[in-house]
């Protein structure tokens, strides 16, 4: 009689723990999908897409502003113009902002595709150069060792030249027609 009292005491204190640890997983887990006792965090019933920075958080550039350093520690314009191949004019090389050289490529017509790496009041070297003869540039293509000669007709250059480092931002090359 006692064997019987204890493994029935046994089974209620077993049987109740259970039922009511399966009843918490069908209120927390309705489709059964995940083990008793596990809880996965609840999903959000639209997408969360994160606010763009305002325009007062602090980003690294690559280039920093410079606009509060003097020029004399700028390059000087001989430097940054280089050495011209044959056949090519300087009409004008002057020093601007990076944001000034975004918006006079815009009015020639140029793309808008600025270089998220160069804060927009870096001083750089605006350099403008015809091409009245043409230009032939070479053009990589990936599966050939050797460059394939892009000819220009009568163009325009636009080269932009960091004023602080030396480093060659970006060329631009438009036909003139």
């Amino acid at each position: 009689m006692k064997k019987l009292l204890f493994l029935s005491l046994l089974g209620i204190g077993i049987t109740i723990p259970m039922t009511s640890l399966l009843a918490q997983n069908a209120v927390d887990n309705p489709d059964n999908s995940s083990p008793p006792g596990y809880r996965r965090p609840p999903t959000a019933s639209k997408t969360i897409i994160p606010e763009p920075p305002s325009p007062t958080t602090p980003t690294e550039y690559l280039y920093p502003d410079n606009s509060a350093k003097p020029e004399w520690r700028m390059i000087k314009k001989e430097r940054a113009i280089g050495q011209l191949r044959q056949g090519l004019n300087l009409k004008n090389a002057r020093l601007v902002t990076y944001a000034d050289y975004i918006k006079f490529k815009t009015q020639l017509g140029g793309d808008i595709i600025e270089n998220a790496q160069v804060h927009p009041k870096r001083r750089v070297w605006l350099i403008e150069i015809d091409a009245p003869n043409g230009i032939d540039v070479p053009q990589r293509v990936r599966d050939q060792k050797t460059p394939r000669i892009e000819k220009f007709k009568k163009s325009k250059i636009l080269m932009v030249v960091d004023a602080e480092t030396g480093d060659r931002l970006g060329v631009d090359i438009a036909e003139n027609q």
